[in-house]
């Protein structure tokens, strides 16, 4: 049986994600090529009684989740982080080391700032006993219904750039479709979807919350404030039982069910003709990481369901690195603002795009062929369909030289539904392409 090496159908599926969950000079997709994760493995999330997992398996998997989520990466389309560092690392030795200001806060902004802190966070008392800030009941709302109009959007785009891409008589009928009703269908669901985040989701309240925060926090940075985080951060860490007294930070997806089979994700489809426009289109930055000449010649179409997962980390500030109220003494910086940018933290994970039920269709006589999508995995995808339907967990590939990377964490809903095979249908598992955020412009300056 030979083997055919689809980096042209990778390619093509990675302009695609780009162009539906686009980029800006402050957000990169990076696509780090075979990363999966388990079903089971995902329900570290769940309460230990109902799980499935032994209290071991959960704080490792809890464990492995939080540090694959918190590597820095590089500013490259090719997930490439550094192994040693991890994103909570880093931060201890900003806020450590950083001269601040003094602070520059009225007694009327510290009640706003107060008031705007309580509205989006809360706080538990962990298994130690210790309380521990948590995202509150509104914040949550605000999360789960963001991800319901992102799906709704994602799958108005998805259905715009197959329309755009495909050429010839099926081109054709699919702009008769789109123009007559289906632009309509997917708009009306879109407009629903937002009303619904106003309504139910708190949209105005907490985006009008985070501002507030945004600005008055970028002027609160003193010594009392640094105590005060790594108070909190304190709090946060728990012990790593596999870490040799090394301690991590929880990062968590939102919601906890989000891997949930029975709720839908957005399906994402491709025709031939699709593919080799997008391919042909595509940057040099995605063609150095997959090859536009490679495979795909005899496929006829791919449909595969994807969910936009977002990163949710209690512990971390991002407004700290926004703010202009401190400095490294040492000139050090934590990003240079260009592109690519560089530093101590050049991005940081906000949040995975997660692919699964991958659906090849492909002439006849190409249908023995052993697969390989290197956007999703570097072994064919035959290889991964176990006997086990509920999977057993992959180990994660090497990164460069720093040996290999378990698994780790997001914050975003998504549903994986459980695979069924049928023939000519290829399973997957649940494999991520992370977004990455890149850190301010330039480094913190005390003003």
């Amino acid at each position: 049986m030979t083997t055919a090496i689809d980096s042209k159908l990778s390619l093509a599926l990675a302009v695609k994600l780009k162009m539906i969950y686009g980029t800006t000079d402050d957000k990169f997709l990076s696509y780090p090529g075979g990363v999966g994760f388990s079903y089971k493995y995902l329900n570290f999330m769940k309460d230990p009684s109902v799980s499935g997992l032994t209290l071991q398996e959960h704080l490792n998997h809890k464990g492995d989740f939080s540090r694959l989520m918190n590597l820095i990466p590089v500013d490259s389309p090719k997930f490439s982080p550094d192994a040693t560092r991890f994103l909570w690392d880093e931060l201890l030795v900003a806020l450590k080391n950083s001269q601040f200001a003094e602070s520059a806060l009225t007694e009327e902004e510290e009640k706003k700032l107060a008031e705007a802190s309580s509205f989006l966070t809360d706080e538990e008392v962990g298994e130690d006993g210790m309380r521990v800030p948590i995202y509150s009941a509104v914040l949550k709302k605000y999360y789960e219904y963001k991800g319901v109009y992102e799906q709704a959007e994602e799958a108005y785009l998805d259905e715009k750039i197959s329309v755009e891409s495909t050429a010839g008589p099926e081109g054709e009928m699919l702009k008769n479709e789109w123009t007559s009703h289906r632009e309509r269908q997917y708009r009306e669901a879109m407009q629903k979807a937002e009303h619904d985040w106003i309504t139910l989701g708190f949209k105005r309240e907490v985006e009008q919350k985070q501002a507030v925060i945004k600005h008055l926090e970028l002027k609160k940075y003193l010594d009392l404030y640094r105590e005060e985080y790594l108070n909190e951060l304190q709090i946060s860490e728990i012990t790593d039982l596999n870490g040799h007294g090394v301690g991590l930070y929880p990062t968590f997806f939102s919601p906890s069910d989000a891997f949930d089979p029975r709720l839908p994700w957005t399906k994402i489809n491709l025709t031939k003709g699709e593919i080799d426009t997008l391919a042909q289109g595509a940057p040099d930055d995605l063609k150095a990481v997959f090859n536009p000449q490679q495979g795909a010649e005899d496929i006829e179409s791919v449909v595969l369901e994807c969910k936009k997962v977002v990163v949710m980390r209690p512990w971390l500030k991002p407004e700290f690195f926004d703010s202009r109220y401190w400095k490294l003494p040492d000139s050090t910086v934590i990003s240079d603002g260009h592109v690519p940018r560089t530093g101590k933290i050049p991005a940081f994970i906000t949040s995975m795009i997660v692919a699964r039920n991958i659906k090849i269709t492909r002439r006849k006589a190409a249908e023995s062929m052993t697969r390989v999508v290197p956007i999703i995995a570097n072994v064919p995808l035959q290889k991964r369909m176990l006997a086990d339907p509920k999977f057993q967990k992959l180990q994660f590939h090497k990164i460069r030289s720093q040996g290999t990377v378990t698994p780790v964490q997001p914050l975003k809903p998504v549903h994986p539904q459980t695979p069924s095979v049928r023939p000519g249908v290829l399973r997957v598992r649940v494999s991520p392409k992370v977004t990455v955020r890149k850190s301010p412009r330039a480094r913190g300056s005390q003003k």
